[in-house]
């Protein structure tokens, strides 16, 4: 039946997960709109209530999509956990410099696609009996979805919105040591890295033993960038690398990685297709500290969260687990702390996912090498192609990327390496035939 037809709590639930009988949401939002096609009701909003949207500081701004903070006033305090006044995350495409990519790798479906198919199953992990008995104590959490907006977010993602939770000061917070807040690239505290590596290996671990539901999720693609394009994004690796390389400060890699780099322009695809390589899980896509929060229960672990799911895809788990190695911490801290969390993502990872997890373990050191080199080949286009703005946050990347490259010797998982196995070529990089 039509939903226009159903009872009217029926109706607005179908509509907050995204039917397409509504219509495009407006901007601003609007009360109106928000109590017809949202789950906002739920929380306290009434016809009453004022709205108004605002946009958000440099450092929380993100630039592949346009977000703004709904402050909603007014609301029935017998519903809203934060009393009369409370805040929320609209997300929209950005028209900026980077749509076109957008649109061409689907991040805008992708993130919608998470929201409306996963973020409640993952937030209820821990409540699982599987994972119970298995004695987690640690899982990540996903900011609520309140609003999917519509299912055809259109050809140029024109009717891609989103309202989120707010991960806000002062129940979550960004990394720290202690009680200092630090910046990203400076790192995050030890405590908090390892709840990192362990709620990680959860989330990897659950969705690991369900490779049934992934493959059923056709929209979600192989790797971060799609595997169909690898040769494509190959190529432009291999242009971005001759305009970066000419252009680099010295300081920034040594010229064992800058080679590394240049092979790169050859087998970037060889590398993507090992990543997309069975067994796999759901993977973030861009799991580093900017887009983690923190949330300290009193006497208790702290708790992490993961937003930005963008580059949400099908791959192997060392992706997420690299991508954090590489850059969460700063070199000398990683070297001390970086067996200690790869034991509790793999303990983590076992605990849930039991005898698939097998083979991702014994094949973890060298898909986190491919991994970190396919990361690296991430920050050269980043570098290669992003504004001024955002060229010293790239160096830096490369800069710390380069040397766990050289700690974790990635070099002998290219072809002319010296892999663990000798073999080289495909073989090398366990590239079955497909």
């Amino acid at each position: 039946a039509s939903s226009d037809h159903c009872c009217p709590w029926l109706r607005r639930a179908l509509r907050w997960m995204g039917d397409d009988t509504i219509a495009a949401p407006p901007n601003p939002l609007t009360v109106p709109w928000l109590l017809e096609c949202s789950d906002l009701p739920s929380v306290g909003l009434v016809q009453r209530s004022e709205i108004e949207e605002q946009g958000l500081d440099d450092v929380e701004q993100g630039v592949n999509s346009s977000v703004t903070v709904l402050h909603a006033r007014g609301l029935d305090a017998r519903l809203s956990s934060s009393g009369p006044c409370a805040k929320f995350v609209v997300k929209r495409a950005s028209g900026g410099a980077s749509h076109g990519v957008a649109v061409f790798q689907k991040w805008y479906q992708r993130e919608r696609g998470f929201y409306a198919e996963f973020a409640s199953q993952v937030n209820g992990l821990l409540q699982q009996q599987d994972v119970q008995m298995n004695g987690a104590t640690s899982s990540l959490r996903v900011p609520r979805c309140h609003c999917l907006g519509p299912c055809d977010i259109g050809l140029n993602a024109d009717n891609f919105m989103l309202v989120v939770e707010y991960l806000d000061a002062p129940a979550w917070r960004a990394a720290e040591l202690g009680k200092v807040m630090r910046a990203p690239m400076e790192g995050c505290s030890d405590e908090e890295a390892l709840v990192v590596a362990r709620s990680l290996g959860v989330f990897h671990g659950h969705f690991l033993k369900d490779q049934r539901r992934l493959e059923r999720c056709t929209w979600l693609p192989r790797t971060p960038v799609h595997l169909e394009h690898a040769d494509r994004i190959q190529a432009y690796y291999a242009g971005a690398w001759e305009k970066l390389s000419a252009e680099l400060p010295d300081d920034t890699m040594p010229g064992a990685v800058m080679a590394m780099c240049a092979s790169m322009a050859d087998c970037y695809a060889l590398l993507l297709w090992r990543l997309a390589q069975a067994p796999v899980t759901l993977v973030h896509g861009d799991f580093r500290l900017d887009n983690l929060r923190f949330c300290s229960a009193s006497g208790g672990a702290p708790e992490v969260a993961a937003f930005d799911w963008q580059f949400c895809c099908k791959a192997r788990g060392a992706y997420d687990l690299a991508y954090f190695l590489g850059l969460a911490l700063p070199p000398a801290s990683r070297r001390l702390l970086e067996d200690s969390l790869k034991q509790e993502y793999a303990r983590s990872l076992q605990a849930v996912a039991g005898e698939i997890s097998e083979q991702v373990l014994a094949e973890l050191e060298s898909d986190l090498c491919v991994a970190l080199l396919l990361i690296i080949a991430c920050f050269v286009i980043g570098a290669a192609t992003a504004p001024p703005s955002t060229q010293e946050m790239h160096h830096q990347s490369l800069r710390r990327l380069a040397t766990v490259a050289l700690d974790w010797n990635v070099g002998r998982m290219l072809p002319g390496g010296q892999p663990h196995s000798g073999i080289k070529g495909r073989l090398a990089l366990g590239v079955q035939a497909l």
